[in-house]
């Protein structure tokens, strides 16, 4: 991976992490603070196994979309 792909990641966590709060927020509203819970457990197994099968850097920009989801769940 390139030195010059940190930025566009960065950016890609940070899309993530300002879009999930507004789908977390009508969760916790609507179904409940468990649901975003486990939604948030879910996501979290599914970083690492994605991690681990993909084969283009490019699509790794979809996996820190995936991290700021995380870390806004939380």
């Amino acid at each position: 991976m390139r030195l010059g792909m940190v930025s566009t990641l960065l950016a890609a966590q940070m899309l993530g992490s300002v879009l999930s709060n507004i789908l977390w927020a009508h969760l916790s509203d609507f179904v409940g603070n468990k649901k975003v819970i486990q939604i948030n457990t879910f996501i979290g197994l599914i970083v690492p196994l994605a991690a681990q099968l993909l084969q283009h850097s490019l699509l790794y920009i979809f996996l820190f979309v995936l991290i700021g989801f995380l870390s806004q769940g939380e």
